[in-house]
Order: C-alpha cells, then structure tokens, then sequence
C-alpha cells in the first residue's frame, strides 16, 4: 500500500528525505472530498477539474438542443446539474481571475 503525502508550503524549502521503505509517495496535489489541494495554496488544479467536468456536462446541451427539449427544461438541468459542479466550496477557492473562468462556462451555457 502506497501512502500519499503532501507538504504545504509556500516557500522552497525541501523536507528531509523519506525512506523508501515506508512506501510513501510525495504529491502535488491531493483531492479531498471534490476539492484538489495543491501544495503552493493555488487553485489553478481545481478551477481545471471544475471546467472540465462542467464541459462535459454542457454537452447534453448540444444534443438538447437537436431533440427540442424545451428552454425551462433546460434551465431546469442546469440549476441541478451544472451550477452545483461549478459552485462546489466557491468560498475557498474564489478569487476575480479564477470566477472568469468560471463564468465563461457559465456563459457559454445560456
């Protein structure tokens, strides 16, 4: 069994080396109930995680869109779906440059 370990750090410095035996792997990130920490504090892995599983979902709008599924259905699958992924723990990561992104799934979906 392997071991995750992460150090969160801000500055550069390096921990002593851990031995091999204890099968313990370092990591840069490490997802936590939906949520990918990273050992700088930076959420730039999250933000990607979060665009990617909401552009995935976008996709049943495309194919909505050719089976005529009415606009309040829509909206309907959006606000259950879709704005969930993207709001998920938006208190701990939200910043202005990181909401853009955000926002811009947001827009392509209306």
């Amino acid at each position: 069994m392997i071991i995750n370990e992460m150090m969160i750090t801000s500055s550069q410095l390096h921990a002593l080396s851990i031995p091999k035996l204890l099968n313990i792997e370092r990591v840069s990130v490490f997802k936590l109930l939906a949520v990918c920490v990273s050992s700088d504090l930076r959420w730039n892995h999250h933000i990607n995680y979060v665009c990617k599983r909401a552009s995935s979902r976008l996709h049943f709008f495309a194919t909505a869109e050719r089976a005529v599924v009415l606009c309040e259905d829509m909206l309907l699958f959006y606000i259950a779906v879709i704005r969930p992924v993207m709001e998920y723990a938006a208190p701990v990561w939200h910043t202005a440059e990181l909401a853009e992104r955000i926002e811009s799934i947001q827009k392509r979906a209306f």
